[in-house]
């Protein structure tokens, strides 16, 4: 899987998640605030994971053309208060969480970087907090939208010769080292 868009690494990251937990988990979604601000929030089947694209900046440009995002994301894990051991429930619920993520590219294979830099914690999340109990789980992970330039099929090259600038060139050839990949 490819993430060329949003809407590729969004459907990704829940596809995966689902796809791990399964019927240990009834909700999986991507949160949404309802276009009506006077709307109330709908009810959360528990167990759940309720995920955030919290923000994003540009990342560091690696030349391929596609366009790096590296992503602040949430998963907020959310039990429902008659759960036994709501607390140890909830937090042991959050580790299950971040013992995947925590090396998972969800199946983007190089339009994902390894996410890094998790925090977890008692909720924040509150759709009016009535019959729930939650913990979250924030990390960072660069995406890579768009396109790469770089075609995957092609001759790959078994000699190297590498320069050093500003000895580089037809004139400097025989300066040039040689390195077999």
């Amino acid at each position: 899987m490819t993430a060329t868009t949003f809407e590729a690494f969004h459907a990704a990251i829940k596809d995966q998640i689902a796809a791990f937990f399964g019927a240990n988990v009834n909700t999986v979604e991507w949160y949404e605030q309802g276009e009506d601000p006077d709307s109330r929030p709908r009810p959360i089947k528990t167990p759940a994971i309720i995920l955030e694209l919290e923000s994003f900046i540009p990342g560091d440009d690696i030349g391929d053309g596609r366009t790096p995002l590296d992503c602040q994301i949430t998963a907020n894990c959310i039990l429902g208060r008659s759960t036994p051991n709501l607390q140890i429930q909830t937090s042991n619920f959050a580790a299950q969480f971040l013992a995947n993520a925590r090396n998972n590219k969800w199946g983007l294979a190089h339009d994902a970087s390894f996410p890094s830099g998790f925090t977890a914690g008692p909720g924040k999340f509150d759709p009016e907090k009535n019959g729930y109990e939650s913990w979250f789980v924030t990390w960072g992970q660069t995406f890579y939208l768009g396109n790469d330039v770089w075609a995957p099929t092609g001759i790959t090259p078994t000699e190297v010769w590498l320069g050093l600038s500003p000895e580089i060139g037809i004139p400097y050839v025989d300066k040039y080292i040689k390195e077999t990949p």
